[in-house]
């Protein structure tokens, strides 16, 4: 009907029984100004038509302005009755109206009935056309004129912000003159909360706004609230006398209201749920039951909707079945999802109608702790999870050891591992580290190792080491979405996503993170952050804080060191990272901070982001990130650790390690012990005077403690130093003795003719003076002894015979060897 829902039937006068059905969902938006309802009118045709009985009307939204109610805008006769007009009758779910609003009809009219009704719908004010005036909202009906009211109950809340005569079970009550009867309300309560903040309203009752000349209350109470409790009465707000009130109660603790018009009885919240309160004109036989300190009373025919006790502690849960008269009994048994002494399941599901004082008893599946766990050792195991019964969503998982995952980027023809969806359980990493993760999915949502994480969901002390993650929207290396909570977690690698939500660690965000870090490389499009690309929603109470981030962030818009979008809760947390955004909004810590979300005591690094600029978050200098003052607040004694002047600060609870003194150990059994924690160790080498090869001889980050994903440089020995001695001008026996006793190696030797005399070194490499390892090969060049001429001689001299000198021997010199000299 055009966006109208229903259209009222228009006036009835035969006989509707529901036979214990219902009719659910019941829609009507009518603005013809009166008369709105299933039916606008009930009209008794005779004593026995025109009735509505064993109907339950649930969940309805029902929009009118004059006379509105669930069942009936009005109900009137001009016949008497012969059997009641409503009986056994329940409704539920929302009614707005302006003027004569109530949960089961907006006005009840003299000679008209109504016995046994459980009425559970609110009722609201709307907005007014021009001169209709707000007034006469009840709980079961806007107007009692002439009626009797008989064992009806109301628990529900009646909202206007302005008008007057608010009432839990009628707005206001009256003689209906036209026949000349009088409302008469017997054995009725009220649990209202009355909602009305305007200190000028007037008439505001727990059962009832305004009564007027000879009303008649009997054995009836109110428990209920009055948001404007000093205009309110506890039974009745003002009215006309003489009214008779007896035997009726209102709670005066819950509803602060000392006072009622006409009479009645304050008592504690503690003498209303006992019978001795009682007189003995209360039937609590036949029409009322009570449990002894538990319940106020309730009428044995009331109906109440089940509520959802899932996840409340049991005693509780039994609190609330009790306080409606419905008795309990526990079973237990493991979950991994609901926390131990909290309800599992009910037997009588959640908005289920229940008569209290019921003759079987509800029965709770109560928790006694975590089932036992599912211990996990291979990436081939954890891909299981989801996919076979051994290995269900709502599991609890423990990691063994840790895991390779290297093997991933040969799965699924390349896409690599399939992201665990929709998962519930607990999944503790017992401080493993899961390393070589690999995801190649670019045309699919909700990418990460879990692709998408529900509110049960518990991750802990979860660690991803060299992760490459691909996807299209909400991509995260730990989870796409979460809706759960992450605790102790830690992610390092590269993550990149082709639409919007791309974060670290969790890429769209609605539920907890908590002392948890990332240390990668981001790259997205919208919506991008460093840790978490956008909080959508804060589904818990503090939901992020205790948080940090390293690494490099880029993308379009809304592009942030942090977080690239919030809608939810930030505190306490920081980042150190670059960030570029090709053409949008960025943000050294947060890009955008909507109106409704808040970031406390957060920070990042200006210096080393180059970005000044953030919604959000402070920005800090290098140093200042590097010292415990800049983050006043701050628990640095049980959660976070900074080493002064040398790290950013990081978490206590995440895996760190004290580095200590490590010269003189051997790097490479130390290698493979630091990259199996999680860190990344270098080394270059040196030679030592004290330490020998493949020892460490000095290293950064000495004697202190350093988190997870860290750098460690090292230098290590490629041996003991020595000096190489000078040989030059040795015989070449001279030579080798002194480079062997420099725990040096003669390397080559080769022969030249030299002005040194034969056999002598004339060159050595490496020169003397040198500082080398233990080991190294000296080169050597020995003389051959003087060179032919022209040969061996040194650059500069001359060749040959210089000009102007007589070749030959002189003329006059004897030639050969004079006589008498001995030749040889």
């Amino acid at each position: 009907n055009s966006g109208k829902g229903f259209i009222p039937i228009e006036t009835f006068s035969g006989v509707l029984d529901g036979d214990g059905h219902k009719i659910s969902g019941l829609y009507i938006s009518d603005d013809s100004g009166y008369l709105t309802g299933l039916f606008r009118t009930i009209k008794k045709p005779n004593g026995s038509f025109g009735k509505v009985e064993n109907l339950i009307v649930e969940n309805v939204e029902i929009y009118g302005n004059s006379y509105v109610g669930v069942i009936a805008g009005k109900i009137e006769t001009s016949v008497a009755e012969i059997e009641p007009t409503l009986t056994n009758i329940a409704t539920s779910g929302e009614v707005f109206g302006i003027n004569s609003v109530g949960g089961l009809a907006g006005a009840i009219y003299g000679g008209i009935t109504a016995n046994d009704c459980s009425i559970r719908a609110n009722v609201n004010a709307r907005v007014s056309p021009p001169k209709i005036t707000y007034g006469h909202f009840g709980g079961v009906c806007g107007r009692a004129i002439g009626c009797n009211l008989s064992r009806i109950s109301f628990i529900g809340a009646i909202r206007s912000g302005i008008g007057n005569n608010f009432g839990g079970i009628a707005g206001s009550s009256s003689m209906d003159s036209a026949i000349g009867s009088s409302p008469i309300i017997t054995d009725c309560y009220a649990h209202v909360s009355i909602q009305n903040t305007n200190p000028l309203s007037d008439n505001i009752g727990g059962l009832i706004g305004f009564a007027d000349v000879n009303t008649g209350i009997d054995n009836c109470y109110s428990a209920s609230t009055f948001s404007n409790s000093a205009s309110a009465g506890g039974l009745i707000g003002d009215g006309t006398a003489p009214i008779t009130v007896n035997d009726c109660f209102w709670d005066k603790e819950i509803s602060n209201v000392l006072t009622s018009f006409g009479g009645g009885t304050a008592e504690t919240t503690e003498n209303m749920k006992k019978t001795v309160t009682y007189p003995s004109s209360w039937d609590f036989a036949n029409v009322w039951g009570i449990i002894q300190d538990k319940s106020y009373p309730l009428l044995y025919n009331d109906l109440i909707i089940m509520t959802n006790l899932q996840n409340w502690h049991y005693v509780n849960a039994m609190d609330w079945l009790s306080f409606y008269g419905i008795s309990s009994d526990i079973n237990t048994r493991c979950s991994n999802v609901i926390p131990q002494n909290n309800v599992i399941s009910q037997s009588v599901s959640p908005q289920e109608w229940i008569q209290v004082f019921p003759p079987d008893q509800v029965i709770l599946d109560v928790s006694d702790g975590l089932c036992p766990p599912i211990t996990v050792n291979s990436i081939n195991q954890i891909a299981q999870i989801g996919k076979v019964p051994e290995y269900p969503l709502d599991g609890y998982y423990v990691l063994e050891n840790n895991i390779d995952a290297s093997d991933t980027v040969n799965w699924n023809s390349g896409a690599g591992f399939e992201p665990i969806k929709n998962f519930t359980g607990l999944f503790s990493g017992a401080g493993h580290i899961i390393s070589d993760l690999y995801i190649n999915r670019p045309t699919e949502d909700y990418v990460g190792f879990f692709g998408f994480l529900e509110n049960s969901a518990r991750i802990i002390n979860v660690y991803i080491l060299k992760a490459n993650v691909t996807g299209r929207g909400a991509v995260g290396i730990l989870a796409g979405n979460n809706l759960g909570q992450i605790y102790n977690c830690g992610v390092h690698g590269t993550v990149q996503g082709n639409d919007s939500f791309t974060g670290g660690l969790v890429g769209d965000n609605s539920g907890i993170i908590y002392e948890s870090l990332g240390v990668a490389q981001v790259i997205g499009t919208d919506n991008v952050g460093g840790l978490i690309g956008t909080i959508s929603a804060s589904l818990f109470m503090g939901t992020n804080h205790e948080n940090y981030f390293w690494g490099t962030v880029s993308g379009n818009n809304n592009v942030g060191g942090f977080i690239g979008y919030n809608r939810g809760y930030i505190e306490n947390c920081y980042t150190a990272s670059q960030v570029t955004a090709n053409k949008g909004i960025i943000g050294g810590f947060c890009a955008t901070n909507d109106t409704s979300a808040t970031i406390d005591s957060s920070y990042w690094d200006k210096e080393y982001s180059g970005i000044e600029i953030s919604e959000g978050g402070e920005g800090k200098t290098t140093m200042e990130m590097m010292t415990q003052a800049t983050f006043s607040g701050w628990d640095f004694s049980s959660i976070w650790m900074i080493n002064e002047s040398v790290t950013y600060p990081f978490i206590q609870n995440n895996y760190h390690s004290n580095i200590g003194d490590l010269r003189g150990i051997n790097y490479n059994t130390l290698k493979n012990y630091f990259i199996s924690l999680g860190y990344f160790p270098s080394s270059t080498e040196r030679c030592d005077w004290t330490y020998g090869a493949g020892l460490i001889v000095e290293h950064t980050f000495m004697n202190v403690d350093l988190p997870i994903f860290s750098n460690i440089d090292f230098v290590v020995s490629s041996g003991f130093c020595t000096t190489v001695p000078d040989v030059v001008g040795d015989t070449l026996i001279n030579a080798i003795n002194e480079i062997n006793s420099a725990h040096l190696v003669v390397g080559s030797v080769a022969e030249e003719c030299n002005t040194y005399p034969l056999g002598v070194v004339f060159k050595q490499y490496p020169v003397s003076g040198e500082v080398v390892v233990e080991g190294t090969t000296v080169s050597l060049k020995v003389s051959s002894g003087p060179c032919p001429e022209g040969e061996g001689t040194p650059e500069g001299v001359v060749e040959g015979t210089p000009e102007g000198v007589v070749e030959g021997t002189p003329e006059g010199v004897v030639e050969g060897t004079p006589e008498g000299v001995v030749e040889g």
